[in-house]
């Protein structure tokens, strides 16, 4: 089945099921948001790539280091695009992360005083 009639299925008759054109909009929008709920991640990760990548080909062109600048847009790029898409798909543990680096922050500012 193609990704287009994956999603329009819902629409076309429902024959004699009995269901009626409420309950195929329904099904619609259950399918598209499947496919739509983590859409918003390629883009994102194109992004954080994609912006450092093309900055450090302008900086490189202005002043004639062709690989430093690209490569360090890649590098930095690369990080923040797989930091992102982890907090985005493991929300529960960036979470936990973060209060763990915050508590252990604290607990240095105690041990300080």
């Amino acid at each position: 089945m193609l990704f287009w009639e994956s999603i329009t299925s819902p629409l076309k008759s429902s024959g004699s099921s009995g269901r009626g054109p409420k309950r195929d909009r329904l099904r619609f929008s259950d399918s598209l948001g499947k496919y739509l709920k983590y859409s918003h991640i390629g883009f994102q990760f194109l992004m954080c790539v994609g912006l450092p990548i093309a900055g450090g080909v302008w900086l490189d062109l202005r002043y004639g280091l062709m690989p430093l600048f690209t490569l360090l847009g890649l590098v930095l790029g690369f990080g923040a695009g797989l930091s992102s898409l982890y907090s985005d798909l493991f929300p529960e543990s960036a979470k936990k992360t973060s209060k763990t680096k915050q508590r252990d922050s604290d607990s240095e500012d105690d041990d300080k005083e």
